[in-house]
């Protein structure tokens, strides 16, 4: 969101969602897609002939001292040398113009944050005018958006102690108003803005950089005096959003953090609890305070008490609401097509943006405690390793049992938010997708819905696993017809992407109960879901996650319809996509994986082998494997690794397997 202030404020970019969890507060974050490769009919030079002059140069340029680097700098950007005016006024703008430098552009960024950083930090812990210092923190915020790099640089530059501590003074400042001034206080707007431009900057550095985050626990006072400005009667709404999602990012997989926010003491649960119940909060506010639940308490002990919060959040259709809200709306025009006046949203846009922020945060919480209860149950970290060696076949089995019980039901209950969760896979009103191609201020609506779209697509993948009655398939076929239905022309290749994920999840779950082989006699299995894996597990563009899931459909698919034309795509593609020499390892254990689930039984699919020479091929591909995985070993995740090695020595019983029979 870009907003331009006036007088002593100014431009400041922020994010628009909530912070990574599992999705996007930081579990598993998913690997950069690439770039496409289109050609170039501007004659610029590409961004990769560009990062390699920039590559060729750092390798021939002599190092540089931190204050020949400031003047290289300051010779290239004059405005750099307002940071040491003597006058505060020129300071002041000097902050502006860095804020507007890099508020759009991660190059300038980098390129700045390690002359900067240092020189921000410097005027915003001065004795000096408030507006300078607002300026210089508001910089700090606008850098620290731009990902690790940057982020690190800005470690290193010390910014941290800093940040440190000016959130304390702002926070006892803060924490001394029993209520808001009743009229306009110029030390309380200082304060306020403090408060809410140095949570946002902290929120950022943790989420990027690991440095930080330890640096920001370990200093035992962050928490707390973000709870206490939290809690404040005086903090304003804005500002209360900034520290909690600053608390939200903090304890997501902190023990430290965590046990900092048990001690923060009973005015803040009760603050906590008693904003968590009252329907007229705030409901991002609120959102965010479940979502500190849940990282605090844990899914188990915090899922009751947010149950009838999450479900009053979901129940609104925003996707089906934004037609009628546009009627009457209008292309952008003159001034405000070039982007130079910017319109302010009504108040009915605005609580539609409101319901739509809060609602992805819901589809995070819930997601994150899916995710949470899959991982208790294929791994204990507490597990007693001793006992369970020393335990009969038979008392192992009912140990495991007794000690997933407890996850297994938790699941279950998630599983109930299906009926909430599947209205939101809905594909934009086809008239607000026109109008968005003339209206920015639309096409920010429908680029968003497209976003809690695939939301709502991963949650239904880590849900339906949840879906445990055997024999019964009603719940699937409701699942894959409403992820079927939004394979269309007009949808996003990534969302297409998450929609094959979470086809392969629910086709997964189904096979495990016995009703696989009822969708693919439903002919469920075709296209446009074989032509969707198909076109996913063969493209660059895609992430390695979705192509991997793509490939494990494809495997899946083949099994349920053996000896069937599909059954011999699925084998045709999966091939394919091993013999690529995909760089990313887990795009070829996931093909081999599909070749062993599609080929597996002697019987279903042995015609198609054998005239596919599937034997032969297997044979051939196996010494490149080894190689490929040995080759790429240095640069692969360790549990990618762990599975692309597994995945060789599988591959040669398999082939040894079928050469005996």
């Amino acid at each position: 969101m870009l907003r331009s202030l006036v007088g002593s404020e100014m431009c400041i970019r922020d994010r628009s969602t909530g912070s990574r969890a599992r999705i996007l507060m930081g579990k598993a974050s998913k690997s950069r897609r690439r770039k496409p490769r289109h050609q170039n009919p501007t004659g610029l030079p590409s961004r990769s002939a560009v990062l390699a002059e920039h590559a060729e140069h750092q390798a021939n340029a002599t190092d540089l001292t931190p204050e020949q680097r400031k003047d290289k700098l300051r010779a290239q950007f004059p405005l750099i040398a307002r940071l040491d005016s003597e006058d505060p006024e020129t300071r002041e703008q000097g902050c502006h113009d860095v804020a507007a430098l890099v508020c759009d552009d991660a190059n300038l960024a980098s390129t700045l944050a390690r002359v900067v950083t240092s020189d921000l930090a410097r005027i915003a812990s001065s004795a000096g005018s408030h507006p300078e210092r607002i300026a210089a923190v508001g910089a700090l915020r606008n850098l620290s958006l731009h990902g690790h790099q940057v982020c690190d640089d800005m470690v290193r530059s010390g910014l941290v102690g800093t940040c440190i501590t000016l959130l304390s003074q702002a926070s006892e400042q803060i924490a001394g108003y029993t209520e808001p001034p009743p009229q306009l206080d110029h030390e309380h707007r200082f304060v306020c803005l403090m408060v809410e431009h140095l949570s946002s900057t902290l929120t950022h550095l943790s989420e990027a950089s690991e440095n930080a985050a330890m640096q920001l626990t370990a200093a035992g006072s962050v928490v707390p005096a973000l709870f206490s400005a939290l809690c404040s009667p005086a903090c304003p709404l804005v500002a209360q959003r900034a520290a909690a999602q600053a608390l939200v990012v903090l304890t997501d997989d902190s023990v430290t953090a965590q046990t900092q926010v048990a001690n923060c003491g009973q005015a803040a649960e009760e603050f906590a609890a008693t904003t968590l119940q009252c329907e007229g909060a705030d409901v991002q506010l609120r959102m965010l305070l479940a979502t500190l639940l849940f990282n605090t308490q844990g899914v188990r002990v915090s899922l009751p008490t947010l149950h009838p919060l999450l479900t009053a959040v979901l129940t609104p259709n925003v996707a089906s609401a934004l037609p009628t809200l546009l009627k009457g709306v209008k292309g952008d025009t003159g001034a405000a097509a070039e982007g130079l006046v910017v319109q302010q949203p009504s108040d009915n846009i605005q609580e539609w943006w409101a319901q739509l922020r809060a609602q992805n945060l819901v589809l995070e919480v819930l997601t994150n405690s899916a995710v949470f209860l899959e991982g208790d149950q294929e791994e204990d970290p507490e597990c007693d390793w001793e006992l369970m060696d020393s335990l009969e076949e038979e008392a192992l089995h009912t140990h495991l049992n007794s000690a997933n019980a407890m996850q297994t039901a938790a699941l279950t209950e998630l599983s109930g938010f299906l009926e909430l969760v599947l209205p939101k896979l809905e594909i934009p009103a086809a008239e607000c997708i026109q109008l968005g191609q003339t209206n920015q201020s639309v096409a920010a609506m429908v680029v968003a819905l497209w976003g809690l779209v695939r939301k709502a697509v991963a949650l239904v993948g880590n849900l339906v696993g949840g879906v445990t009655a055997q024999n019964q398939s009603a719940p699937f076929f409701v699942c894959w017809g409403k992820l079927r239905s939004l394979l269309t022309q007009t949808t996003p290749q990534p969302v297409v992407g998450q929609v094959v994920s979470g086809l392969a999840a629910v086709l997964r779950q189904a096979q495990s109960v016995g009703v696989g082989n009822e969708l693919a006699a439903a002919k469920a299995l075709e296209d446009p879901v074989l032509a969707a894996a198909e076109s996913i597990a063969m493209s660059d563009q895609s992430e390695a996650a979705d192509r991997a899931a793509a490939l494990s459909l494809l495997g899946m698919a083949g099994q349920a319809s053996p000896d069937s034309p599909l059954a011999e795509r699925a084998a045709h593609t999966l091939l394919l996509a091993l013999e690529s020499g995909d760089p990313n390892l887990m795009v070829g254990a996931e093909a081999l994986n599909g070749l062993f689930d599609l080929f597996g039984d002697d019987v279903a699919n042995s015609q198609l082998y054998a005239a596919g020479q599937v034997q032969g091929k297997l044979v051939k591909l196996l010494p490149g494997w080894k190689k490929h995985v040995r080759d790429h070993a240095s640069q692969a995740d360790p549990a990618v690794l762990e599975g692309a090695q597994e995945a060789a020595l599988n591959l040669k019983r398999f082939i040894q397997y079928k050469a005996a029979h």
